[in-house]
């Protein structure tokens, strides 16, 4: 019989080492500078640091707790199911699922890491206001 939970943990570890593979591609990390480059020079030069300081905070929070780990492959899973299943998105069990999600994911944004989802989000719209003022845009 095929463990299938042994057999997701190996095809999870093998995509995250093709990521860091990825990160590591001297073309691909230059190219992700430039990217980022791009975006703060039209953001008035605004660093993008204040979002990727946010986000790793909560990647951190999620490497520390396995309930809210736990959380996000179950928000995974949802998401899998709704593009790869025709029709699932129209289904009770659908609805009822992400109910279930979004009762279960207040407890970490609304409570635990509340403090952490609201900088990020203030991060974000500090960036996207500076790109909004830039006069460059503007004009």
């Amino acid at each position: 019989m095929i463990d299938y939970k042994q057999h997701a943990q190996h095809v999870a570890g093998k995509g995250a080492e093709s990521a860091d593979a990825l990160k590591s591609e001297p073309k691909v990390a230059g190219a992700t500078v430039q990217f980022r480059t791009l975006l703060e020079r039209f953001a008035n030069g605004k660093s993008m640091d204040g979002m990727q300081n946010a986000l790793d905070q909560i990647y951190t929070d999620a490497q520390n707790d396995s309930e809210l780990r736990n959380w996000w492959s179950s928000l995974n899973d949802y998401v899998h199911r709704i593009l790869l299943e025709p029709g699932y998105i129209l289904e009770d069990d659908s609805t009822r699922e992400a109910e279930k999600l979004q009762k279960s994911g207040k407890h970490f944004f609304e409570d635990k890491y509340r403090s952490h989802w609201e900088n990020l989000a203030d991060s974000i719209q500090l960036f996207f206001t500076a790109m909004h003022h830039d006069p460059l845009n503007r004009r």
